[in-house]
């Protein structure tokens, strides 16, 4: 699917909430738009975020020092996706993620797919 580059309504588009410009997908610019008011009103961690965030650094940092051996780490590559976590949580990217993600699974679902 192509994403259309501008849909002459940016200016007027605010970026609270994913744009509906072309059917719901949005256009590139107002897109842009709403990424940097996802940046802008990105609301503090919560308690149970934070306690998470703390639990996926101290695993990686274990996994760093080489105090678990192969036979400890359940899943192959364990240490890049703790690595992927702790950096979407403390740099919000999960929040830019989370709209496209609903997005695809809706067109999934669309498709006749539905849910595994």
């Amino acid at each position: 699917m192509k994403i259309a580059d501008a849909c002459g309504k940016t200016d007027a588009y605010s970026g609270e909430g994913y744009p509906s410009c072309f059917d719901g997908n949005g256009c590139v610019e107002c897109i842009k738009k709403y990424h940097a008011w996802i940046d802008e009103h990105r609301q503090p961690m919560s308690p149970d975020l934070k306690a998470f965030y703390d639990y996926i650094s101290m695993y990686k940092r274990v996994l760093q020092a080489g105090r678990l051996g192969p036979e400890d780490v359940p899943a192959t590559g364990l240490y890049d996706v703790l690595a992927y976590l702790e950096n979407s949580l403390r740099t919000g990217k999960y929040l830019h993620h989370t709209y496209s993600l609903s997005h695809i699974l809706a067109e999934m679902n669309e498709g006749g797919r539905g849910r595994r």
